[in-house]
């Protein structure tokens, strides 16, 4: 998938975008990478005071869906600036 103008900005296209994903850990510490198809890189993280309230499949789940979250923000500009240069045309 390329990154040209499409009918719909929506979830499925922002996901098609993800070309990988990848995890570290530190403690309580989980960083999550995910890497777009034009290998871009977005870095999120989720963390907990209490290492008695870790959970390290909840923790990949937090980094993620807020590395997701972050993509959108990358994906809309990408998408309003190719608006941009269709209008200006």
């Amino acid at each position: 998938m390329s990154l040209t103008l499409i009918q719909d900005f929506n979830q499925e296209y922002v996901m098609a975008l993800i070309k990988d994903a990848k995890y570290f850990y530190d403690g309580t510490l989980t960083i999550c990478i995910i890497t777009t198809i034009d290998d871009f890189k977005i870095v999120e993280t989720s963390n907990v005071v209490n290492i008695d309230q870790y959970d390290k499949i909840r923790g990949r789940k937090i980094a993620y869906d807020k590395a997701v979250n972050k993509l959108f923000d990358y994906a809309a500009f990408l998408y309003k600036n190719q608006l941009k240069k269709i209008n200006q045309n």
